[in-house]
């Protein structure tokens, strides 16, 4: 059973390995950009905001981003306190948190991709200019020092009207047919298109296994069926021995007795004549039968 499994599996684990490979080799050319290592903060902990894009119009998403320098002399990094709110945008999804370090200091970077569909983002006239509430980053210095509290302002978003005077007094259709935006996608297309062929060649190379493995189990089969039982040297013996039996007797009886022959059969002999030796009798035929039938179980095996 383990040899009949052997070689799919290790087909399976193959075409796994190769579709791992893939993935890593076009994940890491598609991954994002490194994180710049600024110069050592001169506070501990500088805060910086930004908003892409600057201009957007109603209903656009936007991408907030937080990035927290860090000098891991003075400040741990990994007590930094930090509250943000979005109001009145709205988060599309989980915030995404990376950092990198390099020369004593420490970048952490949050993203917040956000939305806003409500009233408070629809311009009344051409455009309107919002702001986010600040950002609150609390930390303490590992000299010992009180916990220091910092408040920092993003900068400000133009949200721009879809709607003219113009859209108002003669209504058309604005949307641009002929180029479509381009799809995005969290996964590379190309790695997930590279993962399921991978794996569906590994798929088709177990089933192969698998067909092969049971096409030789079905032959030998076959063979050993139509091949039927070995063949048994002994199984005439007992009837050839019957004949030759029943041919020396009908001989004796057809052969006129000679002459001296009554008188030796008289006095305890065989009455076979001088020269000649006689077929066996019942008895050692039976003799010679009975070993025939016990040898049969072991010529067989």
């Amino acid at each position: 059973m383990r040899r009949r499994w052997a070689l799919p599996l290790v087909l399976l684990l193959a075409a796994g390995a190769a579709a791992a490979a893939i993935v890593g080799s076009r994940a890491g050319t598609g991954g994002e950009a490194p994180i710049a290592i600024p110069a050592r903060p001169a506070e501990g902990v500088d805060v910086i905001t930004t908003v892409t894009p600057s201009e957007a119009f109603f209903g656009d998403l936007v991408l907030a981003r937080l990035d927290l320098v860090v000098d891991d002399a003075s400040v741990d990094a990994d007590e930094l306190d930090v509250r943000v709110q979005v109001e009145p945008f709205e988060r599309r999804g989980e915030a995404i948190s990376r950092r990198a370090s390099g020369g004593g200091v420490t970048v952490v970077r949050y993203e917040y991709e956000l939305e806003c569909l409500v009233a408070a983002c629809a311009p009344q006239g051409s455009a309107i200019r919002l702001s986010l509430p600040q950002v609150i980053v609390g930390y303490a210095r590992t000299d010992g020092e009180a916990v220091i509290e910092r408040r920092v302002d993003w900068p400000e978003i133009t949200i721009g009207s879809r709607v003219a005077e113009a859209d108002l007094i003669r209504p058309r259709a604005r949307a641009d047919a002929s180029s479509p935006v381009a799809a995005t996608s969290g996964i590379d297309p190309t790695a997930l298109g590279w993962l399921a062929a991978s794996l569906a060649g590994a798929l088709a190379l177990a089933a192969g296994g698998v067909l092969l493995v049971a096409l030789r189990r079905g032959g030998r089969e076959a063979l050993v069926a139509a091949a039927g039982p070995p063949p048994d040297p002994l199984a005439d013996a007992r009837p050839a021995a019957r004949r030759r039996w029943l041919r020396g007797r009908s001989a004796r009886r057809a052969r006129p007795a000679r002459p001296g022959a009554r008188g030796l059969a008289a006095r305890g002999g065989r009455g076979a004549s001088p020269g000649r030796e006689a077929g066996p009798g019942a008895a050692e035929v039976e003799a010679i039968a009975q070993a025939v039938e016990r040898s049969r179980p072991e010529a067989a095996a």
